[in-house]
């Protein structure tokens, strides 16, 4: 009895499965405390992804078919006026252009089922710099301004519509991003490499206008495209600065018909 007693005090069998119990136990309590910490903070975060999302959306219709065109792989199809120009930020898209002219400089022709109700196009637009009140985005339809909106420091303000029922533009702010010296430096070297029109090249001025860029995402609604729509994008502005940039991504084209069960 008593070796056996002697013996079952020292034996340590299953102590490490001891051990994972309590520190596991203490994982799922502390996992738990995170979790009530950050549930609200998520939860609001993800409404306001739907918000948006819901802000975008064209109520009571159903999509029939899409085109995309992400640019990895060049410009495909598009037909594009004026110079692209390197950036070492900006990779895999359409552009970046310096070009600010107002003119439709990137332009491409969609196809479309006959009888099609609504074109919806998608994409992504970068604009590089810091955008004055005078500088301001353009769309094209079939060669006609449908919309100029000025992005003035993330702030969003239409300056032009067609007056039409037949088109309409939204744009999202995502997010600015600000960079570093070495991004800084290469764009600078970048633009005074391609200098053009006139535009101030002080060094100053060129820094204040790489080193910042800014997202949004862009819907244009148009309705009865036709079977064949041309779709123009192009920049205006009045004071060129070398460096000031915007592309384009992720491009999505819908067609879209009236839902009959939409309220």
């Amino acid at each position: 009895m008593a070796n056996t007693f002697k013996n079952f005090l020292v034996d340590d069998t299953a102590a490490v499965s001891v051990d994972y119990v309590v520190l596991t136990g203490a994982m799922t309590g502390l996992g738990v405390a995170v979790m009530a910490v950050v549930s609200g903070g998520v939860a609001d975060l993800s409404g306001d992804i739907a918000g948006q999302m819901i802000g975008m959306s064209v109520p009571g219709v159903i999509f029939d078919s899409e085109q995309f065109y992400n640019f990895e792989n060049g410009f495909g199809d598009w037909t594009v006026l004026v110079d692209a120009h390197e950036d070492p930020v900006l990779n895999g898209v359409l552009g970046p252009f310096y070009d600010q002219s107002g003119n439709p400089v990137v332009v491409n022709t969609f196809e479309f089922e006959d009888g099609t109700e609504y074109a919806v196009v998608e994409f992504t637009l970068t604009a590089v710099g810091r955008w004055e009140a005078h500088d301001d985005m353009r769309f094209f339809v079939n060669g006609e301004m449908i919309d100029a909106t000025r992005l003035r420091n993330g702030n969003i303000q239409s300056i032009f519509s067609d007056d039409s029922d037949e088109t309409e533009i939204a744009y999202q702010f995502i997010e600015r991003r600000n960079f570093g010296s070495d991004v800084v430096e290469e764009r600078i070297d970048i633009a005074n490499s391609t200098v053009a029109n006139g535009a101030t090249t002080t060094r100053d001025t060129i820094r204040s206008n790489v080193d910042r860029e800014a997202e949004y995402t862009v819907q244009v609604v148009v309705r009865n495209p036709g079977t064949e729509m041309e779709l123009g994008l192009g920049r205006n502005g009045s004071s060129p600065y070398p460096g000031e940039a915007w592309a384009v991504d992720d491009f999505l084209v819908e067609s879209a018909n009236t839902d009959p069960n939409a309220s």
